[in-house]
């Protein structure tokens, strides 16, 4: 009955997997970055303890962050209310929908990659110095 039973436990054992480890964090605080997408208004984001702030290409912004390993998540998005051009002022509202829809995050070097909830890719941005 003994060896039954130890034999039953040790399969058992046999088949867990072990458990993946999980994603690093991602290291933010007191880190700059600029939209990859590049040129003149391209927005940027600065981290500093639970708040973001930065330009949206067109107004500058502030939010809450809220963050657990590669969990990242913006609330509170708040622009200022310059008046911008029509083309300036879709990519402010681009880039707020962006942060609301972030659900994580990883640094690929000197790239911070947002994603949603499913993990799809919702912008890139370049560190800066």
């Amino acid at each position: 009955m003994r060896t039954l039973l130890l034999a039953l436990v040790l399969a058992a054992c046999a088949d867990q997997k072990p458990t993946p480890a999980p994603p690093p964090a991602v290291q933010l605080e007191g880190t700059q970055w600029v939209s990859s997408a590049g040129g003149l208004n391209a927005p940027t984001i600065a981290f500093s303890g639970s708040r973001a702030n930065g330009f949206t290409g067109c107004n500058l912004f502030f939010a809450q962050v809220e963050q657990n390993g590669p969990m990242l998540r913006f609330s509170a998005v708040g622009t200022t209310r310059r008046a911008c051009s029509p083309d300036l002022t879709e990519i402010e509202r681009a880039f707020v929908a962006q942060l609301e829809s972030t659900n994580s995050a990883h640094i690929d070097g000197d790239v911070l990659v947002l994603q949603d909830v499913n993990r799809r890719e919702l912008a890139r941005f370049t560190r800066q110095p």
